[in-house]
């Protein structure tokens, strides 16, 4: 990780010990290769800022099949009928291709740092080769 990115990592992590942000564990492939099963996003919550949205933002939604859940989806078009999202994983993903666009209402946050999962199997297996 660079200097930069790990001050955007430092300041994510501020904001959410503080409050100002919320964090998500990644579930599912959905969103691969971008997000991993296991993976953790920090998000700005809808009504922190009036939102400029712009399409390929990584959002958090409710689903409309399960309003109780949320889901996480990248933003394909912005329109005043609704949000068209879809998966990174289009094989694997329920998305608006499926139950149509989503209501504004709908939209959680915006996903701004994305925290790998730390899987020491992984990190042990590479030092040894």
């Amino acid at each position: 990780m660079n200097t930069k990115g790990r001050e955007r990592l430092l300041i994510s992590l501020f904001l959410l010990i503080t409050g100002r942000r919320k964090f998500l564990r990644v579930s599912g492939d959905s969103m691969l290769p971008t997000l991993r099963q296991g993976d953790t996003v920090i998000y700005r919550n809808n009504d922190a800022n009036k939102l400029n949205l712009k399409k390929g933002l990584i959002l958090i939604i409710k689903s409309p099949l399960e309003p109780s859940v949320l889901i996480i989806k990248r933003l394909h078009q912005n329109n005043p009928y609704g949000l068209d999202v879809r998966g990174d994983n289009e094989r694997s993903s329920i998305d608006s291709r499926t139950f149509g666009l989503i209501n504004h209402s709908h939209l959680y946050g915006v996903v701004e740092q994305i925290i790998p999962r730390f899987n020491l199997k992984e990190i042990f297996l590479s030092k040894l080769e």
